[in-house]
């Protein structure tokens, strides 16, 4: 039990603070969240504000909130720190952030627990706001490339500018405002103007040609049109969705095979594919399943890596030889990659069994509040139904690609978990 009492003036003056690090992870997306430069970006300098405020602001908790989990996170990561390898400091502290950002989610619980309406519909605008501003900047990237690159480079070597889009999570992003717009929750453009983002937001995704944004699209379009169905009376839901799962199957073998993301499915399945589309599909897939079982392999041989895993600072991807299938993976390469494109193997190699459950029964956390939210949508604000669109659309991504151990995504699915713990939380006392 946890007690939390702030004056007007107070809520006022801080309950923003909370929001403001998601938001920017979510506007600025993978090189936004990276400015200014290594190794102080304005991610850290927004969790830094967050927690001096949450001090400052002499908060008292008046309501019980689960953050046990939490708690033995935070008190772990700071035992990895002790034993870390601090040959190159900048390395170990930006190995340890991602995970500290997950561990500073009961602080933005704690920002948004005791909202009442009018902020929690403030936080809601905020959050609506941001999508659409992202929604609007990947479609003028994407479809017109000078408008992003006119910016200054950010990292040179890979030819990226400052907010230039990336396959999958800006990808990810968009669908959430896709699936926002299907449930009616978008009210800062017309309807007209949504479905016009919709169309080309639709084709953007497509033909970023990454299996993960996919998956993700595809799932969060399900969790919508489910979500929009409840609002129909006389229809029978069941039925109907079978006809929609069927339809979109079949459409999905007939016209997406035909595409460059289809063919990278298929070279999924088929790593002896001779479609010439699908082999770098194929190719990408066997030098990750390769590079995977190398870590896994390595992890396992030793019971200290068992445990704790190899910690922050290490190369383990160079130590388990797993740097060389990444490497081929990506073919044309211009950088040294520090993970291994899947952020459980990741977590197991880095924190061993005991931070790989500790961040796992977070997720699951986070994942049964989010399916609990999806299938009620209409009973909670905008920005908790966000906030559980976008943790269930991050998760394919973060599973083949390297997100959450980057800010923008650790700290966007920090603000996610902080909303749903503080809307969980409200639930329970009420």
């Amino acid at each position: 039990m946890i007690e939390i009492e702030q004056s007007p003036r107070q809520k006022r003056q801080w309950y923003f603070l909370g929001i403001l690090p998601g938001a920017w992870a979510i506007v600025g997306s993978r090189w936004g969240s990276y400015l200014p430069s290594e190794p102080i970006f304005f991610s850290d300098l927004f969790i830094a504000l967050l927690i001096i405020s949450s001090i400052s602001s002499k908060s008292r908790v008046k309501r019980s909130v689960r953050f046990s989990l939490f708690v033995f996170l935070i008190f772990f990561l700071s035992f990895q720190l002790l034993i870390a390898d601090w040959n190159q400091p900048i390395t170990t502290m930006r190995d340890f952030m991602p995970y500290f950002y997950l561990a500073v989610a009961p602080i933005m619980a704690l920002r948004f627990i005791s909202a009442n309406d009018e902020v929690q519909e403030a936080f809601g605008k905020v959050l609506e706001f941001c999508l659409v501003l992202h929604t609007l900047w990947c479609l003028s990237s994407f479809f017109i490339p000078k408008f992003s690159e006119s910016l200054p480079l950010v990292n040179a070597a890979q030819g990226l500018h400052f907010f230039s889009i990336r396959p999958d999570f800006d990808a990810s992003i968009t669908s959430v405002f896709i699936a926002m717009v299907i449930l009616g929750r978008i009210n800062l453009i017309s309807r007209k103007f949504q479905y016009f983002l919709i169309f080309f937001s639709i084709i953007y995704i497509f033909s970023q040609n990454n299996r993960a944004s996919f998956i993700s699209f595809v799932i969060l379009l399900v969790i919508a049109i489910v979500g929009r169905l409840k609002l129909v009376r006389n229809i029978d839901q069941r039925a109907f969705m079978k006809l929609v799962v069927v339809t979109a199957f079949l459409i999905s073998i007939i016209f997406i095979g035909q595409l460059s993301i289809g063919q990278k499915f298929l070279g999924t399945l088929d790593a002896n594919s001779n479609n010439i589309s699908a082999q770098p599909g194929a190719g990408t897939a066997s030098a990750r399943l390769e590079a995977w079982k190398n870590v896994f392999n390595y992890s396992t041989s030793s019971p200290r890596r068992i445990i704790i895993g190899s910690g922050f600072g290490t190369d383990y991807l160079q130590d388990s030889g797993a740097l060389r299938a990444m490497v081929n993976s990506e073919a044309g390469s211009r950088t040294k990659p520090r993970h291994p494109h899947n952020y459980w193997i990741n977590s197991y190699a880095r924190l061993g069994v005991a931070g790989f459950l500790l961040i796992g029964l977070i997720i699951f956390s986070g994942l049964r509040m989010a399916l609990k939210i999806c299938k009620n949508p209409f009973r909670y604000r905008n920005a908790t139904l966000f906030s559980a669109l976008l943790l269930i659309g991050v998760i394919p991504i973060a599973s083949l690609g390297v997100v959450l151990e980057s800010p923008f995504g650790a700290i966007a699915i920090s603000m996610t978990l902080g909303f749903m713990l503080a809307e969980m939380n409200r639930e329970k006392e009420s």
